[in-house]
């Protein structure tokens, strides 16, 4: 019984995320098509965050490179670190 409840419960969530992304993804077609009928333009939002993974090892890496893997904390090969994306 309790299986069943999680099951249905887990079904919901995923179903308000999915409705979710599609009212997003319609919202923006909509701005898309009245900016294209105004005579304008649509410029969609950037996404702000980024994740880093560090997949190359050491050797041959020049210092400034191996300065920035030290400041995002990028040590061993497979690390990753969320960045957030800003104009710098």
């Amino acid at each position: 019984m309790l299986r069943k409840a999680r099951r249905k419960l887990i079904y919901e969530k995923a179903k308000h995320y999915h409705k979710e992304y599609r009212q997003m993804y319609r919202t923006e077609i909509r701005m898309a098509r009245m900016a294209r009928k105004a005579g304008n333009f649509y410029v969609p939002a950037e996404p702000k965050l980024a994740f880093v993974i560090r997949i190359r090892g050491i050797n041959g890496v020049s210092p400034k490179v191996r300065k920035v893997l030290q400041l995002l904390r990028l040590r061993q090969i497979f690390n990753g670190t969320f960045v957030k994306l800003n104009k710098a």
